[in-house]
C-alpha cells in the first residue's frame, strides 16, 4: 500500500508497507524494466509481531534516446543494411512513418548504404565462403539483388577461394569416392556451385593456390 509519494519526474521516493512475500517480486520487476533504475531498502519493521515492513523504494528515470541518436549508436559500432536497422529501430519507434523518416535521412546522407554494407560484406567473407552463400546472406539481410551481383567474386577468384578452404580443411586429396563426396558436399556448404567444386576437387594439390 503506498503511503507517501515526493520527488520529481527523474526522482522519485515512496514508503510503502510490503508483506514479505511481495518485496522479492517487487525487486525482480523494477531491474527487468529497460527504461529505468530501482533499489528497495528495508528501513524497519513496524512491529516485532507484524507481518509488514517500512520500506523506501528509489527510481531514477533514463532520458529517453531519440531514433535518431539510436540510430546513429548502431551505425557506428558497424555498417548495417536498411533493413536490418529499420528492424532494430522499431522497438522504440511510435509508427512506421517515424522509422522510414529516419532511414531516409540517413540514406540520404550516405550514413547507411546498402551498397557499402555488401561490399563490406564480400570483401570479409569471399576468401571463405562462395558466391551462392554470399548472395543467399545478403538478400536475407534485406540487400537488393541489382546491388549484390557486381560485387560477387569473379569465377577465377572464387575458383581459388574454394581450392583455399578446401586444401585447409581436407591437407590432401581424396582417397575414394566416399572421401571425395564429402569434401564435394564441404564446399557446397561454403557455398560454392558444382562447376567450381569440380574444378577444386580436380586442382593440383602439389601446386599453392593463388593469392
Amino acid at each position: 500500500i503506498v503511503r507517501r509519494a515526493c520527488g520529481s519526474a527523474t526522482h522519485a521516493a515512496c514508503h510503502l508497507h510490503l508483506y514479505p512475500f511481495f518485496i522479492h517480486a517487487t525487486i525482480i520487476f523494477c531491474f527487468r524494466r529497460p527504461d529505468f533504475y530501482c533499489y528497495l531498502k528495508l528501513t524497519q519493521r513496524i512491529a516485532p509481531q507484524a507481518r509488514c515492513f517500512q520500506a523506501s523504494i528509489h527510481v531514477y528515470m533514463k532520458p529517453e534516446k531519440s531514433l535518431r541518436t539510436r540510430a546513429m549508436e548502431i551505425l557506428s559500432r558497424r555498417e548495417i543494411s536498411r533493413a536490418e536497422l529499420k528492424r532494430k529501430l522499431a522497438p522504440y519507434a511510435d509508427g512506421e512513418e517515424e522509422i522510414e523518416k529516419v532511414l531516409a535521412e540517413f540514406a540520404e546522407r550516405q550514413w547507411q548504404s546498402d551498397a557499402r554494407y555488401a561490399e563490406a560484406y564480400v570483401h570479409s567473407k569471399s576468401r571463405q565462403h562462395g558466391a551462392l552463400r554470399l548472395k543467399q546472406a545478403l538478400l536475407a539481410k534485406g540487400v537488393a539483388d541489382e546491388l549484390i551481383q557486381p560485387l560477387l567474386p569473379a569465377p577465377d577468384a572464387e575458383r581459388q577461394a574454394a581450392i583455399a578452404v578446401l586444401r585447409k580443411k581436407f591437407k590432401q586429396p581424396a582417397a575414394d569416392l566416399a572421401g571425395k563426396q564429402k569434401q564435394m558436399r564441404f564446399l557446397a556448404y561454403r557455398g560454392f556451385d558444382m562447376e567450381i567444386i569440380h574444378a577444386a576437387i580436380k586442382s593440383d594439390w602439389a601446386e599453392a593456390p593463388e593469392e
